[in-house]
């Protein structure tokens, strides 16, 4: 199972021609600042899980009252009070904004695993975000056994 789709899928071998589109939201900043050249691996897509698990943290969708440069600046959204401090944590090390900062999804996967989210999660999955967590719980499942 895997996490999808930013609207941004496309082979890891190809680089990206176009320019900026919908889901910037969720784009790596390196993308943000030269889409042209900007070649996706496996550091755009943590980036893009980071603010994923902000939007879930939240309910709401990402950067609503920011624009892309204010990204590329390295601007994030506030955390929301009442989460986890470890998910707080790994959200914003997912989307720092130097990729060789943020973690690999096996210490994400670990780090969920060892996450105490059983009264954040009960609240989440009573809203729109149900699946998307499921989805997420059965990537880094997927991932622990390859």
């Amino acid at each position: 199972m895997i996490i999808t789709d930013f609207g941004l899928s496309e082979s890891s071998d190809n680089s990206i021609t176009s320019t900026i589109h919908e889901g910037w939201e969720y784009s790596d900043p390196q993308y943000l600042q030269n889409p042209r050249k900007y070649k996706w691996d496996k550091y755009s897509d943590i980036y893009s899980l980071g603010v994923l698990f902000w939007e879930l943290s939240s309910g709401i969708p990402p950067f609503i009252a920011l624009k892309a440069d204010h990204i590329i600046k390295g601007n994030r959204e506030n955390p929301i009070e009442g989460t986890p401090v470890d998910f707080k944590n790994l959200y914003c090390a997912a989307w720092d904004g130097y990729p060789d900062n943020r973690p690999d999804i096996k210490k994400i996967c670990k780090k969920l695993d060892n996450l105490q989210l059983d009264l954040f999660c009960k609240e989440l999955f009573e809203k729109k975000y149900f699946w998307t967590r499921i989805r997420i719980f059965l990537f880094c499942k997927h991932e622990r056994n390859r």
